[in-house]
């Protein structure tokens, strides 16, 4: 396999999330001001990610939200999700926020209206000529 496309996780233990233990994948969402319809999506679509759960942590930062993400999502489904918030007005200081309160060997950031294929959290692909730097490919669609 090219080394370009090789997947991401493919050589990278399942490692846990358990006190102490470093997860394999840190799923960033940040989230400023999200519209409710577009959330609930990309959540859903975690939720049905062919990774196993104990094997990424969660972490949805609130960027400047009028109302706080924790109220309008539900993670009771994800076994340790963090939301944190970022006083910060913009995608770069949220995600930078994120980068601060993961744990993972890999972060994955996600934006809050992506809705991921079922196996995107541990099939990015590494980009040409970096051993750091993966992608994730994307379609668009059609919003309801």
């Amino acid at each position: 396999m090219d080394r370009d496309k090789q997947p991401l996780m493919q050589s990278q233990p399942l490692i846990g999330t358990g006190p102490g233990e470093t997860p394999a994948l840190s799923a960033i969402i940040c989230s400023p001001n999200p519209r409710p319809d577009y959330l609930r999506r990309c959540f859903d679509a975690l939720k049905d990610q062919t990774f196993p759960r104990d094997g990424w942590e969660l972490v949805v930062v609130g960027s400047r939200s009028d109302e706080s993400v924790a109220a309008r999502v539900d993670l009771s489904w994800h076994p340790a999700p963090r939301i944190v918030r970022e006083e910060k007005l913009g995608l770069t200081p949220a995600r930078l926020r994120g980068i601060r309160e993961s744990r993972g060997e890999t972060l994955i950031f996600v934006d809050d209206d992506n809705v991921l294929d079922p196996a995107d959290l541990p099939n990015g692909t590494l980009v040409e000529g970096s051993e750091d730097l993966a992608q994730c490919g994307a379609d668009a669609h059609e919003c309801d």
